[in-house]
């Protein structure tokens, strides 16, 4: 029996697992601190090693704003911040602290300033749902038990046949054209029916028991608020 010589290939591969600094640190001041290290490193030994360069370009949003010269610069380009990038987690993350635990809309607002992140909005409704202090001192809002609608809101009916009525005013009215008319005061008396929602204004000249009747008619139920004209009215209401 003989044994046969085959030839084997060997190739020798090293996988080179990419270090991402950005991924590395979960606060953004830190991670400064790191690349600003390195950058202080490089500027000491840039001399002595011979490194290829190449330039970091950002990507800016243009606008027209340019010939504005009370806007800095970064307003007026602000750098595009990608939605899944990491640094654009930390830029919300930190910016929400710096502004005292502040809303989505501040927040953005804020980031907006020096920065045009893709989906921002979204960006920053998430940023206020992982933050644990804004999550633990998220006040409850009570929601009290409304009650049942009184009887005359929920029955058909006519239109002002059951209303509310209320003043407004004092306000001035001009009683002519002429140039030199004098304004004389007055008042808007507030109609509002309970069937349908509708609400009517008129014109009162003051705040007589009889001025309030002219209007109001002969109306089946008024509510109004606490006053002298109209609870005296009320009172001629319910005797007719």
């Amino acid at each position: 029996m003989k044994l046969q010589k085959k030839k084997i290939d060997l190739v020798a591969t090293v996988a080179i697992d990419e270090i991402s600094i950005i991924e590395k640190y979960s606060s953004l001041s830190k991670l400064l601190r790191v690349v600003a290290y390195v950058m202080r490193w490089k500027s000491r030994v840039v001399n002595k090693i011979q490194f290829t360069t190449r330039t970091i370009t950002l990507d800016e949003v243009g606008g027209r704003l340019n010939k504005a010269e009370s806007i800095c610069k970064d307003t007026l380009n602000p750098i595009i911040l990608p939605e899944k990038s990491t640094v654009t987690k930390l830029i919300f993350e930190f910016e929400h602290r710096r502004l005292l635990h502040a809303g989505p809309q501040a927040l953005l607002a804020r980031i907006r300033e020096k920065y045009w992140p893709m989906n921002g909005r979204n960006i920053a409704r998430k940023t206020l749902r992982k933050c644990v202090q804004c999550f633990r001192t998220k006040p409850m809002i009570y929601q009290p038990i409304c009650g049942d609608l009184p009887k005359d809101r929920i029955e058909q009916g006519r239109p002002f046949e059951v209303c509310g009525v209320d003043y407004a005013g004092s306000i001035l009215v001009k009683s002519s054209l002429r140039r030199n008319a004098q304004p004389t005061k007055g008042y808007i008396c507030v109609f509002v029916c309970f069937v349908t929602k509708a609400a009517l204004l008129e014109l009162v000249g003051d705040l007589s028991t009889n001025a309030f009747l002219f209007f109001s008619g002969t109306k089946k139920i008024l509510v109004a608020t606490c006053g002298r004209s109209r609870l005296s009215a009320l009172g001629v209401i319910d005797k007719r």
